[in-house]
C-alpha cells in the first residue's frame, strides 16, 4: 500500500492538505501506541508517510518513485542550470554584493516550480526535470540558511 493509499487520497502532485491533516489524525488515533498496543510499526508509518506528502519536495521525489523512476537521476541540462545558479550566486558574494536579490529570485523560482508541478503529473519526464531543480533549489536555499 503506497502513502497516497494509506490516507484514501488519490496519487497526484496536488493535495489537499486538510484532507491529508484529517486522514492522518483519523489513521494515527487508530494506531497511536498510546491507544493500541502492539500498533507502533503502523504508526511509524503513518508518520513518515504523513511527512513525505506534506513535503511538496518529498511528495514529488515519492511520486517518481511510484512512477518507477529514480528521483535522483540527473541530466546534463540540470547539471548546467545547477551551476549557472551556484556560480551566480557565489560571484555575487565574491563582489560583496547583496545575494538578497538574488536569493529572492531562487525562492520565487522555487514557488513556481512547485505551482509547475501541479500540473505536470502526466509529464512523467518533465516532472522529474522539475523536481531535480526543486530540490536542488530546496538544499540550496537551506544551505546558505534561507527558511522557506
Amino acid at each position: 500500500m503506497n502513502f497516497f493509499e494509506i490516507f484514501g487520497l488519490p496519487v497526484d502532485y496536488k493535495i489537499d492538505e486538510a484532507a491529508l491533516l484529517r486522514a492522518y489524525l483519523r489513521e494515527q488515533s487508530a494506531v497511536h501506541p498510546d491507544v493500541a498496543d502492539g500498533e507502533s510499526e503502523k504508526s511509524a508509518r503513518l508518520n513518515v508517510a504523513y511527512k513525505v506528502l506534506r513535503d511538496p519536495v518529498e511528495r514529488a521525489g515519492y511520486i517518481l518513485e511510484l512512477l518507477g523512476k529514480n528521483p535522483d537521476a540527473l541530466d546534463t541540462e540540470f547539471a548546467a542550470e545547477m551551476f549557472d545558479i551556484r556560480e551566480k550566486y557565489e560571484a555575487a558574494a565574491d563582489a560583496g554584493a547583496d545575494g538578497d536579490r538574488i536569493v529572492d529570485e531562487l525562492i520565487e523560482k522555487k514557488a513556481r516550480l512547485i505551482s509547475e508541478l501541479h500540473d505536470l503529473s502526466d509529464d512523467s519526464d518533465e516532472f522529474q526535470k522539475k523536481y531535480n531543480l526543486l530540490r536542488f533549489l530546496n538544499s540550496f536555499l537551506k544551505k546558505i540558511e534561507i527558511a522557506d
